[in-house]
């Protein structure tokens, strides 16, 4: 299919040539993600914990004392595997709200400390890291543009429309027809000639 679609083969092209500026930009997300993750983990990991009913639990040393039957919530910090996800999540701005609500409402930590971290992550993750993404595809489409243009606007030695209608090709068309139809018109297209350089 991307044969027969040229324009298709040449976004592919492009995106293909960007990949090393966007490998680039995949090593900073990681990082970012990376460490978000450990932020979160160390102000949030295994401090909520749910009843079969979805209630919170108050007091969670308790209840491990008693070995009782406690559910993580979906969102969680607990380990290094769902705190990457709960980021990712909140980097791309996917239900990233809930999450936040979930460790706002049992009073896990301060509501402003919650509320900070969610929205740091999603103002730095997702309106800078997605922006500089797009920035760094756009750059790398424009460049290719340019040099296209470059490549088309450089002199060409075959025949082209512009070239016909320039002011000298047009006296030297007058001259040919004049010495065609009139041998003695070969000076007179001489005389016009030495006028129109003066």
């Amino acid at each position: 299919m991307a044969r027969s679609w040229t324009a298709l083969q040449d976004i592919l092209g492009k995106t293909i040539r960007s990949l090393k500026d966007i490998s680039n930009f995949g090593v900073l997300l990681f990082l970012f993600l990376y460490i978000f993750a450990l932020l979160g983990m160390e102000m949030f990991s295994n401090q909520i914990r749910l009843t079969y009913d979805e209630e919170y639990i108050k007091d969670i040393p308790a209840w491990v004392k008693e070995e009782r039957v406690m559910i993580a919530p979906r969102y969680n910090f607990d380990n290094i595997y769902n705190a990457l996800i709960v980021v990712f999540c909140g980097i791309l701005g996917e239900d990233w709200n809930n999450s936040m609500y979930s460790f706002i409402n049992p009073k896990v930590a301060n509501q402003y400390i919650v509320m900070g971290y969610f929205i740091s992550l999603l103002i730095i993750g997702n309106i800078m890291l997605l922006s500089l993404f797009t920035a760094i595809l756009l750059q790398n489409f424009e460049d290719n543009e340019e040099d296209k243009e470059v490549g088309e606007s450089a002199p060409k030695s075959e025949f082209s429309v512009k070239m016909i209608f320039t002011k000298a090709m047009l006296v030297k068309i007058k001259e040919t027809f004049l010495n065609i139809f009139d041998p003695k018109g070969k000076k007179k297209a001489h005389k016009n000639r030495e006028l129109s350089a003066s």
